[in-house]
C-alpha cells in the first residue's frame, strides 16, 4: 500500500466517523467529503407509533441514523426503553446493531440491506404479527412487501431523510490534488456526487463501493465502479482497500 494513500470518505454522520477511524487505525489517511447530509423524517407519524407500541411484537431498524432518530424521539417525549414489553428486535447491518445495542436491546435479526428480503425467514414465523419498520423516506418497498408475503402487518415510519449535499470546496480540492480511493456507502452519495461534480471528477482515483446497490447507483451516475466489498461493512471495504492497494502498489515498483 501506498504510504499514507489518501482515501475520500462521502459518506455523513456516525458512518463517516466509523469508516474514518478504521482507516486512520490501518495507515491511510481518510479525507472528509460528506455528499449527503441527514434531516428529520415524519416527526408525528414517529410519534404515533411510539404511543402504539405495545401492538407491536418486532421493531426493525435500517440503519444507526432510524436508531438514534428513534431514541431521540423517544428522549424528547420524556420516554426510555422501559416503554418495550416482549418485543423482538431487528436490524440491517452490523453497524445498526451495534448503533442498538448501545441504547440496550440486542438484535435478534441481523441482515444486510442488500439481501434483507431474503433473509425474512429467519425471523420465523410472523404471520399476524406486527411490524414496525424505522427506515430512510427513501427506502424502497422490498422487505416490507416480503414480510408482508410472510402475512406480517407491518407499518413503516420514515425516520429520517437522505439529502443530497453539496460538495465543500474544501473537499473538491483534495479531489482534485487526488486520492487513491473514493469510498461510497450510499447510493444517494454516489449519485450526488456524479452530479454536482460529474463523473470526470474521479480522474485516476479507484472507486470503491459498500455493497451492490452502491456499486450499481455508481455505474448509473457514470461513475466507474472498480472494487465492491464482499460484505457491506466497513471491515470488508478496508480489507478490499488494503488487498487492492497495496497490489497496486506492488506492481508500480
Amino acid at each position: 500500500m501506498p504510504p499514507s494513500a489518501r482515501i475520500l470518505v462521502t459518506s455523513y454522520g456516525a458512518r463517516a466517523a466509523e469508516l474514518s477511524h478504521k482507516l486512520a487505525a490501518n495507515g491511510f489517511e481518510p479525507i472528509h467529503f460528506p455528499c449527503i447530509d441527514i434531516s428529520s423524517g415524519d416527526t408525528a407519524a414517529l410519534e404515533a407509533a411510539m404511543g402504539l407500541i405495545s401492538q407491536f411484537q418486532w421493531l426493525i431498524f435500517d440503519s444507526p441514523h432510524s436508531v438514534e432518530a428513534f431514541w431521540a424521539r423517544l428522549t424528547a417525549l420524556g420516554l426510555d426503553e422501559r416503554i418495550f414489553r416482549e418485543q423482538r428486535f431487528g436490524v440491517l447491518g452490523k453497524a445498526t446493531a451495534r448503533a442498538l445495542t448501545k441504547h440496550g436491546p440486542l438484535a435478534e435479526f441481523v441482515a444486510e440491506p442488500e439481501t434483507s428480503a431474503e433473509a425474512v425467514s429467519r425471523m420465523g414465523a410472523v404471520h399476524g404479527q406486527w411490524v414496525l419498520f424505522l427506515q430512510s423516506a427513501e427506502w424502497d418497498a422490498a422487505l416490507k412487501t416480503a414480510l408482508a408475503a410472510q402475512g406480517a402487518v407491518v407499518r413503516a415510519v420514515n425516520a429520517y431523510r437522505t439529502l443530497p449535499l453539496n460538495p465543500s470546496a474544501s473537499g473538491a480540492a483534495e479531489l482534485e490534488r487526488g486520492v487513491a480511493a473514493i469510498t461510497f456507502c450510499e447510493p444517494m452519495a454516489a449519485t450526488n456526487l456524479a452530479q454536482m461534480l460529474g463523473p470526470q471528477a474521479v480522474g485516476h482515483s479507484r472507486v470503491a463501493c459498500l455493497g451492490p446497490a452502491t456499486a450499481q447507483a455508481a455505474q448509473a451516475a457514470g461513475l466507474p465502479v472498480h472494487w465492491v466489498a464482499a460484505q457491506p461493512t466497513p471491515e470488508s471495504l478496508i480489507t478490499l482497500l488494503l488487498d487492492k492497494l497495496g497490489t497496486e502498489s506492488e506492481h508500480q515498483r
